[in-house]
């Protein structure tokens, strides 16, 4: 049979891109049989893709992979390229099949868990901290005592700032080992992947490009 019948269950942009895949010969199938295929796909993250089903005649099948797409519940590009991948080697696989559904959730490990623990409980210790620093760096300002804080443009003062407020402190004259330290640690916090969001490491890429930028 073709996949036509499976298309509907796709975003079209996902299609589209899952055929630049197959296209590219980004994928690869690991096993295939009559109820179950894996395969490797050539993309960011290196996503895994599988199929299962109850036996060769059902109509339909669960599909699953291990990008960020479908971890949030989506039928992926990478899942359509593996169709196609399927299909082009005729795989048994396929016959029968008109409905697909995308694979339970699986639970999260305790590792998993406790890694979100700790990143919950470090963004409350420096929500905790902001207050009393955001205090102090504004009767600091106000003061014009340190004459370190004189030295910066305004727009390298808010970015150290921030840094401030998210725990590093920098010594004069700054250093761009240090800048670029503190990112480090803090992308290990606000990355998408590790609990944070997109907005947080656009703000801190954002600000550490300002000084960086400045000490140039």
């Amino acid at each position: 049979m073709t996949i036509d019948t499976l298309a509907d269950f796709f975003m079209p942009e996902d299609r589209k891109h899952g055929e630049g895949l197959f296209g590219n010969e980004a994928v690869s199938i690991a096993s295939a049989s009559d109820t179950q295929a894996y395969a490797y796909v050539k993309a960011s993250g290196a996503p895994r893709v599988s199929f299962a089903a109850k036996d060769i005649t059902s109509s339909s099948f669960q599909a699953d992979c291990t990008c960020t797409s479908a971890k949030k519940g989506k039928l992926c590009k990478h899942i359509w390229a593996t169709l196609l991948k399927l299909e082009a080697i005729g795989s048994d696989f396929l016959a029968y099949k008109s409905l697909i559904e995308k694979a339970p959730a699986k639970p999260e490990s305790a590792a998993s868990l406790a890694a979100k623990a700790r990143q919950a409980e470090y963004k409350q210790q420096r929500k905790d901290q902001n207050k009393a620093r955001n205090k102090k760096i504004r009767r600091d300002k106000k003061q014009a005592t340190s004459m370190a804080a004189s030295a910066y443009p305004d727009e390298v003062e808010e970015a150290l700032t921030y840094f401030s407020v998210n725990g590093f402190e920098f010594s004069h004259p700054l250093q761009v080992e240090d800048i670029s330290t503190a990112r480090k640690i803090l992308t290990r916090v606000f990355h998408p992947d590790n609990g944070g969001s997109h907005t947080e490491m656009l703000t801190l890429n954002k600000n550490h490009d300002v000084v960086a930028a400045y000490l140039g």
